[in-house]
């Protein structure tokens, strides 16, 4: 579906105010109920009009002033999610555009809770299974970088646990509103400013050094410093930036330590406080290369299922690799440990190749 949305005579049409139970969507979903909204969009659980499973539609807020911006950021939306098949990644099934001109995404509707209520209701969790969740996200985020695509707001809201027959759910990356396209993916290859709102691209809590300093600019590390802060969050129920104030959490994010897990938990092994602090590294090139080396890390402290996972991992990344030379060989976990620091915290991009 690809034409504006025309009226019907199935229902109401949404109103300037968002949408209500019985609103008609593109004369094709009639909305059932409400879900969540966020600061660019509201999500509703909808039927097909011809009848069928629910879906979750997600339609850009009314605004007023020029919405051009938030369409754009919406349509890549669409198109990033497209770019991906992944069980670790929410399914696109449709789009289009309301008569009001305000686009929407059709997605599967996921049963389950968001990592954000687990670690609500339940953290700090115990280290296999916080492992396990991550080791999952990684295995999305993998999906993702392997596409040319870093994600940039990573955090507990946007991992999903899917209910599922097995031992453990089954997570999903969702919400690609802001993820920056790279490599042959980026089919808007100027990356202009989008507005006024998109001075800061990111959640605060999980954002890295150098998405606080220049969010346009960063790589596929500052997901993995945000997979770090989620890590913790998981294990300790706190964040690793434990500050009062956005000011106070960029300037600790920007000069201090993150406070040790072991402080915290005790019980933890050395290794896994070690793999934390290598993903919140203040220099990009001084993290984890990849999601592959940060999952092989973090594997043996995770379910029995992690070994296997680590290697999907790993050739997912080394077939992205193989597909630009020039991006130098993979590098395991010892290496990464093991790296020399240079002195300078600026670090030049030719003396540290990464994936993207």
């Amino acid at each position: 579906m690809q034409q504006p949305a025309t009226p019907s005579d199935s229902g109401p049409t949404p109103s300037s105010k968002g949408l209500a139970p019985g609103d008609s969507i593109a004369d094709d979903y009639v909305v059932e109920h409400a879900i969540g909204s966020g600061g660019m969009g509201e999500v509703v659980a909808a039927r097909p009009a011809a009848g069928g499973e629910l879906v979750a539609i997600k339609v850009m807020l009314p605004r007023d002033g020029d919405d051009a911006g938030l369409i754009k950021r919406f349509l890549r939306e669409a198109r990033t999610i497209a770019a991906i098949d992944s069980p670790h990644v929410a399914r696109l099934i449709d789009s289009g555009t309301l008569e009001d001109g305000r686009p929407f995404l059709v997605l599967e509707l996921l049963e389950g809770e968001g990592v954000e209520e687990l670690i609500r209701r339940r953290a700090p969790l115990p280290i296999e299974e916080a492992v396990g969740l991550v080791l999952q996200a990684c295995e999305g985020v993998a999906e993702v970088h392997a596409r040319g695509i870093v994600h940039r707001d990573l955090k507990p809201s946007n991992l999903y646990c899917c209910a599922t027959d097995e031992d453990e759910p089954l997570v999903k990356v969702l919400d690609f509103g802001i993820a920056k396209l790279t490599l042959s993916l980026d089919l808007d290859s100027a990356e202009t400013s989008l507005t006024k709102s998109d001075s800061l691209l990111g959640s605060p809590q999980y954002m890295s050094p150098e998405q606080i300093r220049a969010a346009r600019e960063v790589d596929g590390r500052t997901d993995i410093w945000a997979l770090g802060v989620i890590l913790f969050k998981l294990l300790t129920g706190k964040l690793a930036f434990d500050a009062r104030t956005v000011g106070e959490h960029f300037a600790m994010v920007l000069s201090d330590e993150p406070t040790a897990l072991r402080s915290l938990r005790p019980e933890a092994p050395a290794a896994l406080e070690r793999i934390i602090v290598h993903c919140l590294k203040k220099t990009p090139s001084h993290r984890f290369r990849d999601v592959a080396s940060l999952a092989s890390a973090l594997c043996p402290m995770g379910p029995p299922s992690g070994h296997a996972r680590a290697e999907r991992i790993q050739r997912l990344i080394d077939g992205a690799r193989a597909s630009v030379p020039s991006l130098g060989g993979a590098r395991t976990w010892d290496d990464d440990l093991t790296m020399q620091e240079p002195d300078s915290e600026e670090v030049p991009m030719a003396e540290a190749p990464t994936l993207f």
